[in-house]
């Protein structure tokens, strides 16, 4: 059985056994949650650099960081 989640909140996300990344109806990453924040201290922070690479509209938003 499979169940979608949709959620701002990172930490449900990273309850999730796989998480696909969106921004403006584009997938950004696909994987389990250790996949997507590997290079990162943490998923938000890989959720933010993501982000950032495609929509230079945000490069000057600190996104409370």
């Amino acid at each position: 059985m499979s169940i979608l989640i949709s959620t701002a909140y990172l930490d449900e996300g990273e309850q999730c056994d796989h998480l696909v990344l969106m921004h403006k109806s584009r997938v950004l990453e696909i994987g389990t949650p250790e996949q997507v924040q590997s290079l990162y201290p943490s998923l938000e922070e890989a959720m933010i650099h993501r982000i950032r690479e495609v929509d230079e509209g945000l490069i000057h938003d600190r996104f409370g960081l």
